[in-house]
């Protein structure tokens, strides 16, 4: 994979110099430190005995040009561990990945069509979802993104924008399909065809609002073997959010959710992607260099059908920024999970043997665009 974007991003860059076309490249990043604070339950990735400095640190390019008044292209290149490059729950391996790479028309004033790789629009954030810098936490609350199983997708997408005094709507519609490799003790690939959805967001004044749904089959398929382990249709996916920002105040809430009416024949359950849900709310507040912040979450997969990832639990996230320089910002967070009845949590887990119900961690990140 790594090899084939570096082919892709020489041919890219030889067409612009040819073509004597003007090129932006702007670059983000993330280096990221996180350890558990005990032993009995554990956040996913990280460790009691010694603290982890790359799981999901990252560094990318966005690379963009404009062929005309109406043709634009436009890649992201990451490189990253664990799920930073990918989006999938992949491994902790550091890898290269073209988080999108498309070509845009300008069909009217306000239209455009986009052909090519993409990102699915599922959260406020989503198109900015790896430039934690332009983000008021570390990273989105963990459980939103593993609920919003593809994050991407190749195809089509329409959006149109309705500018008025004081803000914006923008309204898209997509359709393609998406596959990317998961572990789940053995390896194998997660793959969505047909899929379509929509998307509406509403810019006004201090307010931002958003919301999306996604419907697509799923097919599940060993790497190993190419068998088809698993087939789902109709999956539907949504996501509603929110977000107040004037001053020196902030407040933002997600709201998440996936599930289906099939049954098969794989999963804990034995209904992939059956149902799973989460939710977020922050708070923040500027004072000079700093923000301290508050994030409650509260997510819900044990019908989620996805081995590794069934469970329940509420997450409270203490967190300050600082501001080291215009272009840098210094992320600490302090996070106590609580999980439920018998059942792990969603991205905390217990140990073995474990009957403890919480568990905490500190994390920390620098954040920085250049």
């Amino acid at each position: 994979m790594r090899n084939k974007i570096l082919v892709m991003l020489s041919i890219f860059c030889a067409a612009v110099r040819v073509h004597a076309i003007s090129m932006q490249v702007n670059g983000f990043g993330s280096g990221r430190f996180g350890q558990s604070l005990n032993e009995d339950v554990v956040k996913d990735g990280l460790s009691a005995s010694r603290g982890n400095f790359g799981e999901d640190s990252l560094i990318g390019l966005n690379i963009g040009s404009s062929i005309s008044d109406r043709i634009e292209v436009a890649a992201q290149v990451v490189a990253g561990g664990s799920d930073s490059s990918t989006g999938s729950l992949g491994s902790s391996s550091w890898d290269v990945n073209a988080n999108w790479a498309f070509i845009s028309y300008k069909l009217l004033d306000n239209l455009k069509l986009k052909y090519g790789r993409q990102l699915l629009p599922n959260w406020l954030v989503a198109e900015y979802d790896k430039v934690a810098y332009l983000q008021p936490y570390r990273r989105i609350p963990e459980a939103m993104r593993r609920i919003s199983y593809f994050h991407n997708f190749n195809g089509l997408l329409a959006e149109y924008v309705i500018p008025f005094e004081k803000g914006n709507v923008t309204i898209s519609t997509w359709a393609g399909d998406y596959d990317i490799d998961v572990e789940s003790g053995t390896r194998i690939k997660a793959k969505a065809s047909n899929l379509y959805g929509g998307a509406l967001t509403l810019n006004y004044k201090s307010f931002k609002l958003h919301s999306q749904l996604s419907i697509y089959d799923t097919d599940i398929i060993s790497n190993s073997t190419s068998a088809n382990l698993a087939s789902i249709n109709k999956t539907k996916q949504y996501n509603f959010g929110l977000a107040y920002e004037e001053n020196d105040i902030l407040l933002w809430s997600e709201y998440g959710r996936i599930y289906n009416d099939n049954s098969t024949s794989f999963g804990a359950t034995g209904n992939l992607f059956e149902e799973g849900e989460a939710f977020y709310v922050l708070a923040g507040y500027r004072i000079g260099k700093f923000m301290p912040r508050v994030t409650y979450s509260k997510a819900n997969t044990i019908r989620f059908g996805y081995p590794g990832v069934e469970g329940k639990e509420q997450v409270v996230n203490l967190g300050v920024n600082y501001n080291l320089h215009p272009k840098a910002v210094l992320k600490l967070d302090f996070e106590v999970a609580y999980l439920e009845d018998e059942f792990n949590g969603v991205t905390y887990r217990r140990s073995a043997n474990s009957t403890e119900d919480s568990g905490s961690s500190i994390l920390a990140s620098i954040d920085f665009i250049f």
